[in-house]
């Protein structure tokens, strides 16, 4: 069999993805969720048919959205070369403009990347970034990531008919991809409908597991197999049952972690730290009594000499050694450490402890915050509150589709939706350290 025949054969569509084309190439369908497990062949299936319009009709406009447009470059990209080589299209049919996130084929007809990420200037005009923007299609990537309110404005922009088409009875495509997530609006939007029986004509659903693809290997068939639930239900099986919140902390367990606490009676153990450059975010010193915030002292504007004094003011005051502080090492407050001889620091980026499941052991110390979130207690004042608050709404649990370790929201996109860097969620996690280090900060010898 020669390489070309080979290739051919691995393109050989399973009988969802022959369904899913049906629904993109019909003139009933106008609003299309792709839901299953991760690795079952959703996301390439949904670029054949947009890379397919693109080289048959000349100036079509397709639209491909995801939350991170950096993941949307990567991703994407990669995807599609992958189909055109598959069906032994050369790469030289587009050209790639970065400056406008755009693939230009030969033809006219381009692949326009948005990022789906909401802004905070986008809730009160409008999304008025995407500007004249006029499109034939779009295609959403990790759509529960996506905000209901951009899907809903991004499609009055499918208004766009090529001269090309002119003569075809064609209906504007919206494509939703995504693993199932009860707790996205794509649940009430989408799947409860179709499970009752209730979708409308202009609206369809299909559902596939990873065994429906013959394409995977076996190892990867066994590693997702292996996962741990909820992650086992949702990316293996694809049900879109059981999965616990996407938030990474409920608003009832927020709530619940300010207490009207005297904090006179608390005995200081630790203190955490998130440090901040001049004038770059806020500089965030937490007090710790075991599991209880005693105190948080922010400071603003200053240099890393003042925040060196701080720190050991408050190790002092509280008479604390100097290895019951820890903080992040990361850029400037590796001087903190080094000057405070003996302190903990985190690299945020480094292995997780015992090399647990996780992305870094930032977002370790995030998902272990989470669990034991009800056994902590936070003393501070009401505007204090608030931010924390406003900072943990904005923290997701992400799983990628093919990716099995626990992630959370990027700092860019948290900065990017609330217009702040979480900076005492930052401090308040690593003061969890030493629940994960039992022997960090019991003894040092300096």
């Amino acid at each position: 069999m020669s390489k070309k025949d080979e290739k051919k054969k691995q393109f050989l569509i399973t009988p969802k993805q022959k369904l899913a084309l049906n629904y993109m190439q019909d003139s009933t369908t106008s609003e299309i969720l792709l839901s299953g497990s991760a690795g079952s062949a959703k996301s390439i299936i949904a670029q054949f048919w947009g890379l397919k319009m693109c080289l048959k009709y000349e100036g079509f406009r397709l639209a491909i959205v995801r939350k991170n447009i950096t993941d949307t470059l990567n991703t994407v990209i990669k995807s599609l070369d992958e189909v055109m080589e598959l069906q032994n299209i050369p790469a030289s049919v587009y050209k790639f403009d970065r400056g406008t996130s755009t693939l230009k084929f030969e033809n006219g007809s381009e692949i326009i990347l948005i990022n789906g990420a909401v802004l905070p200037s986008d809730r009160n005009n409008q999304l008025a970034r995407l500007g004249s923007l006029q499109v034939s299609a779009v295609i959403y990537d990790e759509t529960n990531q996506i905000e209901y309110f951009f899907y809903e404005i991004m499609n009055t922009r499918i208004r766009f008919i090529p001269p090309s088409m002119a003569n075809i009875d064609y209906v504007f495509k919206s494509i939703a991809i995504t693993n199932p997530d009860i707790n996205s609006w794509l649940y009430s939007y989408f799947w409860q409908p179709y499970v009752k029986g209730e979708l409308p004509d202009y609206m369809a659903v299909i559902h596939s597991t990873l065994e429906e693809n013959p394409h995977l290997s076996e190892a990867y068939k066994k590693r997702m197999r292996n996962l741990k639930e909820p992650q086992r239900s949702r990316l293996y099986l694809g049900k879109w049952v059981g999965q616990s919140n996407q938030q990474l902390i409920e608003p009832r367990q927020l709530n619940n972690l300010f207490k009207p606490l005297n904090k006179d009676l608390f005995k200081p153990t630790h203190i955490s730290a998130d440090i901040a450059r001049m004038g770059d975010d806020k500089t965030v010193y937490i007090v710790w009594s075991n599991l209880t915030v005693v105190d948080i002292i922010t400071k603003s504007k200053q240099d890393t000499q003042q925040t060196v004094n701080d720190l050991k003011a408050l190790l002092k005051k509280y008479n604390l050694p100097n290895h019951k502080l820890i903080c992040d090492k990361d850029n400037i407050g590796s001087v903190v450490t080094d000057f405070i001889r003996g302190s903990v620091g985190i690299h945020n980026n480094a292995v997780p402890i015992n090399r647990e499941n996780y992305q870094n052991i930032k977002t370790q110390l995030y998902y272990k915050f989470a669990e034991l979130v009800d056994d902590i207690s936070i003393i501070c004042d009401l505007a204090t509150q608030e931010q924390i608050k406003k900072e943990f709404n904005a923290i997701q649990r992400i799983i990628s589709d093919g990716d099995d370790k626990f992630k959370i929201t990027s700092k860019k996109d948290i900065r990017a939706s609330i217009n702040a860097s979480p900076d005492y969620c930052d401090a308040l996690v690593y003061g969890l350290y030493f629940k994960l280090q039992n022997n960090v900060g019991e003894w040092y010898i300096y």
